[in-house]
């Protein structure tokens, strides 16, 4: 097989996609990249664009390193945006698939497994795929579109990142913006709903926050906290740098989704978790605030671990108690 370059619109709107071609052999029609300095017990996602053209299959497959026995394969539907036939080869531990339709009639199509051996390297295939077989007779001419390829550390999908012939580390996705929205100062509600990524964190961190944020030390946000023996979300406020109450410290473990609902006034925090009674402060100063924030650890960092923002909502008002409770039971 091989790769034609810059043969279609990419989804980013440059004509970037390759073109994917089998050869006119019997056997599997596939491009590879190896990567060596893996920890195979722990879960990566691989995931690419592709789009139908003369072949409208594609698979994903990784293996550990030589000898190949661990491997992971999925194969993605492009004419009708399915997943058909994953498996696991040899021992591999666990696998899972996306499929997202895209512009362009682009999917992106990502799996995320756990080899589980102690082989410190893999081999990742982008292989092409007829009438659900990988191993067929190609015409030396048939193939799809392919672009934006990518293998990382994490148990999700995350955003595209470019990289060539050595690996990249990715900034956090951190969102803050000016308030060009209703906002009334001393009081209001957020209501946010987030999930934690991963688990292997060694050391005491923060991520996932959402909230409001001003300058000299103005914020308040719920946030994610995690450790090696600790894991759990709660609801901070600062002003002026100090604290102001730091409430609703509710266990949560990767994977969970935490809906948390605070309303704040002076004196007057409330904080609700997955509909449980709130947990308060009367004593609390409300922060001068300039504008909404999601994704990093509160003080405009990025985040120390990937995590959702599956929902955020803010009101200029304190809600009551109960109603607290009600938007996150």
């Amino acid at each position: 097989s091989s790769v034609v370059a810059n043969g279609a619109l990419a989804p980013d709107g440059t004509t970037t996609g390759d073109f994917l071609k089998e050869d006119n052999t019997t056997a599997n029609h596939f491009v590879f990249q190896s990567i060596a300095g893996t920890t195979n017990t722990n879960a990566y996602t691989l995931s690419v664009w592709a789009q139908a053209s003369t072949r409208s299959q594609i698979l994903l497959h990784a293996l550990e390193g030589s000898p190949f026995t661990r491997q992971v394969v999925t194969t993605f539907d492009l004419s009708n945006g399915t997943i058909i036939l994953p498996g696991l080869i040899g021992g591999a531990t666990s696998v899972s698939a996306t499929i997202e339709l895209f512009p362009f009639n682009w999917y992106r199509c990502s799996i995320t497994y756990i080899l589980g051996g102690a082989v410190g390297s893999q081999q990742i295939r982008l292989v092409l795929s007829n009438a659900n077989s990988a191993n067929y007779l190609g015409d030396n001419t048939s193939g799809l579109y392919i672009w934006g390829a990518q293998c990382e550390p994490l148990q999700c999908l995350s955003s595209y990142i470019k990289t060539t012939t050595v690996a990249v580390a990715r900034a956090g996705d951190v969102c803050a913006l000016a308030q060009s929205f209703p906002y009334q100062a001393g009081q209001g509600t957020i209501y946010a709903e987030t999930e934690r990524l991963v688990t292997n964190v060694p050391s005491t961190v923060v991520g996932g926050a959402v909230g409001l944020v001003g300058t000299s030390g103005n914020a308040i946000f719920t946030r994610h906290v995690a450790g090696a023996a600790v894991n759990y979300v709660d609801a901070i406020g600062f002003a002026g740098g100090v604290t102001q109450w730091d409430t609703a410290n509710v266990v949560k473990s990767a994977g969970q989704i935490a809906k948390m609902a605070m309303g704040y006034q002076t004196n007057d925090i409330a904080v609700s978790v997955d509909g449980a009674t709130p947990d308060t402060d009367t004593v609390a100063t409300i922060p001068t605030l300039t504008g909404l924030y999601f994704g990093g650890d509160g003080a405009g960092n990025p985040p120390a671990f990937p995590s959702i923002t599956r929902k955020l909502a803010y009101w200029t008002s304190r809600f009551s108690n109960v109603k607290l409770q009600q938007k996150t039971a």
